[in-house]
């Protein structure tokens, strides 16, 4: 299996005062003829102002897309969103 890095940039009002950090990141190695995969991880805000995701880049990647998922008339599904939004304090 191939290891990736995944940069993650963080936007909040206190940008410099914020302490979001990243743990249990995984990327999936895409299936066989395909270029399209998934990565998660957790964010975890250790600071007492709210925080957001707002973009992802990787050298190895065209373009990471932020997602979100639903349940839906018990379907589950993904959602592009524009940012993550995560609270102070909260992961």
């Amino acid at each position: 299996m191939r290891t990736y890095l995944l940069t993650t940039v963080f936007v909040s009002q206190a940008l410099l005062a914020c302490e979001v950090g990243v743990s249990d990141a995984v990327v999936r190695e895409p299936i066989a003829g395909r270029t399209m995969t998934a990565g998660f991880m957790t964010l975890n805000n250790h600071s007492d102002k709210d925080a957001a995701l707002v973009s992802a880049k990787a050298p190895w990647a065209g373009t990471i897309e932020l997602h979100t998922h639903l349940h839906e008339d018990g379907v589950m599904r993904k959602r592009e969103v524009d940012s993550v939004p995560v609270a102070a304090g909260a992961s």
